[in-house]
This record gives structure tokens, C-alpha cells and sequence, in this order.
């Protein structure tokens, strides 16, 4: 992976045992994302790898348009095909590491992510992760993230 991450806490989706949003994914593991964004894990070749705040804002703020389109299980149904988009956007992105846009951990977040909500298939698993996000992205801006650039 080049940086210190484990997805372990998403392998089985948003939801704990009472079928709510894991209060650890807002607690502690965003922070540990918005960390690792902001100040950058290191790549196969020692050097940082930070996401800068536009390309965060690029990603969020796309969400964010589709959570505007999106309130209940049709809408939600209607417009998974521009979720799903999402992923093959973040691997462009990437470009598997040759002239990248965005690091490996944040292709990775938003990756996982997209196969969390295909697999669940719900408005709520697309609500839950909005909610991640939004948390992921204050705490970038929190350690220091406004200033990557």
C-alpha cells in the first residue's frame, strides 16, 4: 500500500449490530483518514504524498450535487450509475501512479467506499457515507489540509 492504513473498520459497511452508522467511523476513523490526506503517507518512493484541497473538493463536492439529487430509494436507484462513476473517476485520477492527480489513500477511501455502497445497494449505505465523508473532510481541514496545495 506505500502508506499505514488498515480498511479493516469498513470491511463490513457502515452499520454496527443495531443496524446504525458505527460511531467509530465518525470518532476515529475519519479523523485517521483526514490525518493521512492532510499530512500525506508515504509512497513506494519515501516521498509524502498529500491530497491537495482542491482535489478533495473536487470529489466532495460531487457528492455533495448528488446527495442533492438523491432523497429516497428511487432517486437513489435512478442515480447509482454517477455514484458508481465515482470510483472509475478516482482511478483516473490516480492513473495508477503515473502523473497522479490524487494519492493512493484517497483513491483508496473513495474505492472502498463505492464498493460498500454497490454491494448495500441502499440510500442509506449513499447517506452514511456522504456523512463519512463530510467528517473525513473536516478533520483534513483540521490538520492542516487547507494548506496542501
Amino acid at each position: 500500500m506505500g502508506y499505514k492504513y488498515s480498511w479493516n473498520e469498513l470491511e463490513d459497511g457502515y452499520l454496527d449490530e443495531n443496524g446504525r452508522l458505527k460511531r467509530k467511523l465518525i470518532e476515529n476513523e475519519a479523523e485517521k483518514i483526514g490525518r493521512l490526506l492532510a499530512k500525506g503517507g508515504l509512497n513506494r518512493e519515501k516521498k509524502k504524498e498529500k491530497l491537495t484541497k482542491t482535489q478533495l473538493r473536487n470529489f466532495y463536492n460531487e457528492v455533495k450535487a448528488l446527495e442533492e439529487r438523491i432523497n429516497d430509494e428511487d432517486s437513489f436507484m435512478n442515480n447509482l450509475p454517477h455514484i458508481l462513476m465515482l470510483k472509475a473517476k478516482a482511478n483516473y485520477a490516480y492513473r495508477g501512479g503515473k502523473n497522479q492527480k490524487i494519492p493512493k489513500s484517497f483513491k483508496d477511501f473513495i474505492v472502498k467506499n463505492i464498493e460498500i455502497i454497490s454491494e448495500e445497494e441502499s440510500y442509506t449505505s449513499f447517506d452514511n457515507f456522504t456523512t463519512f465523508f463530510e467528517a473525513v473532510v473536516g478533520y483534513f481541514y483540521g490538520h492542516g489540509g487547507e494548506d496542501n496545495r
